[in-house]
């Protein structure tokens, strides 16, 4: 196995558990906001600077 393959499995493990664990959080959190009942999947995150007026 390269160095750079190493490198890139390391990478994508990274993600992914980065990625479980933002979705364990959002769960958290969703569980706590208990009336947006939207799944964190669809929620649009919009920026703060879109939000405001120019």
């Amino acid at each position: 196995i390269s160095d750079l393959e190493f490198r890139i499995r390391n990478l994508s493990r990274n993600v992914y558990a980065k990625k479980a664990e933002g979705e364990k959080n959002t769960s958290a959190v969703n569980s706590q906001n208990s009336e947006s009942e939207v799944p964190s999947r669809n929620r649009i995150r919009i920026p703060y600077a879109c939000t405001q007026p120019m």
